[in-house]
């Protein structure tokens, strides 16, 4: 009777203050906590050795110590978690007791009640020690060797915890890569370790502890960084204004193209542009914005508008898509299969026709739209009624171009890509005089000058498309005041490298695709003040403000990409796409030089899956048009952006850094299902965009959002850096990279379910649901080798290692400082380019608000 009283005697006492028990399930609270449960019994050797035995088949992996001194049991878990376990261990103890109590307690070699223990002489000097193996949970117990892994008291308080460090998939990761059992305690500390050998335990603590390097250099105050600098090309002294961009014309507001992804609500991307967007416009000479809209423009197109040339590494003459069929375990419905009009090409895979490198440079014809005079239009009119009356049959060889190497062009026999461009780009102001080439050659037509002034005055019509946002040194005289500051700010490249230095750090030990690139495109700003911004039209000198003040408020005002829209649609015109390839620097030599294996195809499919832990994860197989190799990555990764707003020219810049998680494993057989059933069909009457046919599992669980072809140009530059990191080597060498893609987009013509699978036949898009975007469209971008070459070992790094690399190594080269200068340099010489761009949002460019539906509002400009 004594025993079975005995047996209800328990206590619980806390080692430290904890909230209450029952709150704390109700509420649950997860918070660490640590208590001592006793009661009347002492075990000895034989009974910790059942009781952990019978604990262990409850298959819990808990924190339960017994301290043979205390003759209690150590427990550590979460606060929610205490009346579960207290039970637990009472419901383990109360069956050995009852299990000695009917063999005799006297003769019991596991068990004694308290007060036996406390009068028997013998058992109070006699101490064993509890097996080591029973202090881990049972998991890490039943293994060969147990340790422990913490979590440094430095990089603990800075709030890094083992709930940060080891979510599941990561501790799932670990244990495939080291054959390691890891267990985290419920202090968010340590980490409970088993394997079969010593070599196994070293290998799992070396990767941990690079886990919390890593977190210990991750910024954790901001999820990304965003910084916004102002590229006044040397000026500084004078006063900046907010402008709306719908304050411009039509002109320019035509010109904005945006990615739906960028905004994917069709019905507000445009209107909240139009409306809530501003850019920032400089004034050195305190010009009244009257005045300012009525001066000549001098930025011009840098093509005609009528022009319908192709993007010369891509046209239809020099690169074809090879043709392929589905594998033979894949069959195509019937239906889908004769819903298109064209017949596959079942010939081998075309030879490719190289991308000309060595291209004369055509210095005296190349051209100037930023330094052009209003004076010099009548000799572009001749110019372009000579070269539309020439047509495109004269290659370079037969027409030389003034400054050209007449030698190097004849070393290659390989077709020019970018033999149409010279013909249509506007020349340098030349004084025409009655023996000039056009004269002699008889090919200039007088009578053609009428149409020719037709196209003269439709431009001069254009004449405000960029007075908005371009400065007063673009259209007026030069100043005569000289500039004493530098072309760029020292403070903007010292605030890049130092953020770059911070962000690229904990990159040393991740595991995935690492991205370092210079977008070229557009920026507004969505979040300044009203009160900051001039009222549209009007002219208030209040509202002129330092540019230190206007690069403070932005960076205040916009501190995340949603307020902080970048467009990277330059153009739908091939030639201007061309242009950017063939650019030439302020000395007249070309910027980039054109490989013929610079060019490759990908079939982009983004898509949209569910994750098991909940929320939705965008990602892209790219499949090589070549090759038909796949890759898969995340679509649109959290990006680190550097903004530099161009206030003087048309277009601006980014400098992007992102981190994004390589999928090629997690959707391996999805990717694999695309390509083996992948066909691809030649069609000439489209472009000579192919139509494709896919197929895949509706097991996947995949949305298939988008598909398009996407046409990259790679083009490079050899550069020495100035920045030398030590006096005793010689400079750094690099070799930058200009990506020119031209994007179509593909419709959907025929969606079939048949047995578990979907089936789709997709072809270029023919503008029937988005008026709004180009059926084709170029983008551009610059990398630097320096450090794609070095992210590249973070595609095979092994997760809890690190890289050779090091950020600080790589900054000192002086690549980023060399890289923006580039984009910088092509900026100021493509104030034309996409000039011909038409989003036809007529009713808002208009700024008239049509007749509303029943129930629906129609929100108008400010």
């Amino acid at each position: 009777m004594q025993a079975d009283d005995a047996m209800n005697e328990w206590s619980a006492t806390a080692t430290g203050e904890v909230t209450s028990r029952t709150d704390a399930v109700h509420l649950h609270d997860a918070e660490p906590m640590e208590f001592i449960v006793s009661s009347n019994w002492v075990l000895q050797a034989e009974g910790v050795k059942d009781f952990y035995e019978d604990l262990y088949k409850r298959g819990h992996n808990l924190e339960i110590t017994y301290d043979s001194t205390l003759h209690g049991f150590r427990i550590k878990c979460l606060s929610n978690q205490e009346i579960g376990v207290v039970c637990l261990v009472k419901d383990v103890l109360d069956q050995l007791v009852q299990q000695e109590t009917k063999e005799g307690l006297g003769t019991s070699s596991k068990i004694m009640s308290l007060d036996e223990w406390r009068k028997n002489k013998d058992q109070l000097d006699k101490e064993f020690k509890v097996p080591e193996k029973y202090s881990f949970p049972r998991d890490v117990a039943v293994c060969n060797v147990q340790d422990t892994w913490n979590i440094s008291e430095t990089w603990f308080k800075a709030g890094i915890t083992t709930n940060r460090l080891l979510p599941e998939n990561a501790l799932s990761t670990l244990h495939q890569l080291t054959s390691t059992i890891l267990v985290t305690s419920s202090d968010r500390r340590t980490v409970y370790l088993g394997a079969s050998g010593i070599e196994e335990i070293t290998k799992v603590k070396r990767k941990l502890h690079t886990l919390a390097r890593f977190f210990s250099l991750v910024l954790t105050d901001i999820n990304q960084v965003v910084k916004i600098f102002l590229y006044n090309e040397g000026v500084r002294s004078v006063m900046g204004e907010y402008r709306y961009v719908a304050d411009g014309n039509d002109k320019l507001l035509r010109s904005y193209i945006l990615d739906r992804f960028d905004w994917p609500n069709t019905r507000e991307r445009y209107p909240l542009l139009f409306q809530n967007s501003v850019l920032v416009r400089l004034n050195p000479n305190n010009e009244p914005w009257g005045k300012v809209q009525t001066l000549s423009d001098t930025v011009l197109p840098t093509v005609k508008g009528t022009t319908k040339e192709e993007f010369g590494a891509f046209k239809s003459n020099n690169w074809k898509y090879p043709a392929k069929d589905a594998d033979s375990s894949f069959s195509v419905p019937t239906s889908t299969a004769q819903s298109g009009q064209s017949q596959r090409a079942h010939q081998p895979r075309p030879a490719i026709e190289s991308w000309v490198s060595k291209l004369p440079a055509p210095n005296n014809n190349r051209p100037s739209p930023v330094h052009q005079t209003p004076s010099s239009v009548a000799s572009q009119v001749s110019k372009e009624t000579m070269a539309s009356s020439t047509g495109l049959k004269d290659s370079l060889t037969d027409n030389p171009i003034p400054g050209a190497d007449r030698g190097q062009s004849l070393q290659s026999n390989e077709p020019d890509p970018f033999e149409h461009l010279w013909k249509h780009y506007r020349s340098l102001p030349i004084t025409r005089t009655a023996k000039s080439k056009e004269d002699q050659s008889g090919k200039f037509e007088p009578q053609k000058l009428s149409s020719s002034l037709k196209t003269q005055l439709s431009q001069m019509d254009e004449r405000d498309s960029r007075s908005f946002h371009v400065t007063m040194n673009q259209k007026a005289a030069p100043h005569t005041v000289r500039n004493i500051f530098p072309e760029f700010d020292p403070d903007m490249m010292t605030s890049i490298n130092d953020s770059l230095g911070k962000l690229i750090a904990p990159l040393r030990m991740w595991s995935g695709i690492i991205d370092l690139r210079i977008d070229l495109g557009r920026f507004y700003f969505l979040n300044v003040k009203k009160s900051r911004i001039q009222k549209p039209g009007g002219d208030d000198d209040e509202k002129y403000y330092k540019l230190d003040r206007i690069r403070s408020e932005l960076n205040k005002w916009h501190t995340a990409h949603e307020h902080l829209l970048f467009t990277r649609v330059l153009t739908n015109l091939g030639a201007d796409a061309s242009y950017l390839a063939c650019m030439n620097d302020r000395d007249g030599n070309q910027m980039w030089q054109r490989p013929a294996s610079g060019r490759s195809s990908t079939y982009e499919f983004i898509c949209r899956s569910k994750m098991p832990e909940g929320g939705e994860l965008n990602f892209i197989v790219e499949i090589d048009a070549i090759k038909f190799s796949h890759a898969v990555k995340q679509f649109r990764p959290e990006q680190n952006s550097f903004a530099v707003h161009c206030t003087q020219r048309v277009w601006d810049f980014r400098l992007v850094l992102s981190a994004a998680q390589n999928l090629g494993d997690t959707y391996a057989q999805f990717a694999e299902d695309l390509v083996s059933s992948l066909q691809v069909t030649y069609v000439p009457k489209d472009d000579g965009i192919p139509e494709l046919e896919v197929s895949y599992d509706k097991s996947c669980n995949v949305e298939l959002l988008v598909v398009r072809t996407r046409n990259t140009a790679r083009c490079h530059s050899e550069v020495s850096s100035q920045n030398m990191p030590s006096a005793h080597r010689s400079p750094h060498k690099d070799v930058q990279r200009l990506y020119v893609s031209q994007v179509w987009e593909m419709d959907l013509l025929n969606k079939v379910d048949i047995e578990q699978r979907i089936h789709l036949k997709l072809a270029r898009s023919k503008h029937t649901k988005s008026p709004d975007m180009p059926r084709c469209w170029y983008e551009a971008s610059l990398k630097s080798d320096t450090f794609s070459n070095a992210f590249k070992q973070n595609e095979q790094l092994e997760f809890g290692d690190e890289v050779e690399w090091k950020s600080e190594e790589l900054l000192k080269t002086g690549t980023v400082e060399n890289l923006i200068r580039k984009a910088a340099d092509m900026v100021k010489n493509m104030d034309g380019v996409g000039y011909w761009n038409d989003n036809h949002q007529v009713e808002l460019q208009h700024r008239v608000a049509p007749v509303p539906r029943q129930g629906q509002n129609i929100v108008k400009f400010w």
